[in-house]
């Protein structure tokens, strides 16, 4: 009778870890931010720049008490198919924004700047052809019938 016990209190605990988990993921889960900040940048002592993973670009101007203003998006309000993830800027004038999967973004002169595609860094996907072991030692080896090159004793 006492392993029965003990077996039901191990199944309670277990059920009531599990709905405090599941009830406290749910809840904590909608408190996270939508859109987190992934870079920030100083530019000539009091001038900063921030840019969220969306793509919205903020900045800040000249005083002891900053404000900051909404200057454009990266995607120009369409959904970013990847998140930002890194920015630089060029004395407050030029723009670079590098998304997760590789694409380069850039703005030049203005104060509302016009964002463009650049290019992939990673240039597209890399051919991944299967070759059978057949197939590689005949690159490799040669023509049939041709002399190999002697085995050396080392």
């Amino acid at each position: 009778m006492h392993r029965a016990r003990s077996f039901f209190y191990v199944c309670a605990g277990l059920f009531v870890l599990a709905l405090a988990y599941h009830l406290g993921a749910r809840n904590a889960g909608a408190q996270a931010p939508g859109s987190p900040v992934v870079a920030m940048e100083a530019i000539q002592g009091s001038r900063f720049h921030v840019m969220t993973a969306n793509g919205d670009l903020y900045t800040s101007c000249c005083g002891t008490t900053p404000t900051w203003s909404f200057v454009g998006n990266v995607f120009g309000g369409a959904a970013p198919g990847s998140p930002v993830v890194a920015m630089s800027a060029n004395e407050g004038r030029l723009f670079f924004a590098m998304t997760a999967n590789g694409d380069l973004y850039t703005s030049c002169c203005g104060t509302t700047p016009t964002w463009s595609f650049v290019g992939n860094v990673f240039g597209g996907p890399v051919p991944a052809q299967r070759e059978t072991f057949g197939a590689l030692k005949s690159r490799y080896r040669g023509a049939p019938g041709a002399a190999q090159p002697a085995p050396q004793d080392r």
